[in-house]
């Protein structure tokens, strides 16, 4: 489930982003 941990990271890297 390789792909699934992936999105799963950039969409929180994409929260904390536009939280910024």
């Amino acid at each position: 489930m390789q792909l699934g941990y992936t999105v799963m990271f950039g969409w929180y890297a994409s929260f904390l982003f536009l939280r910024t």
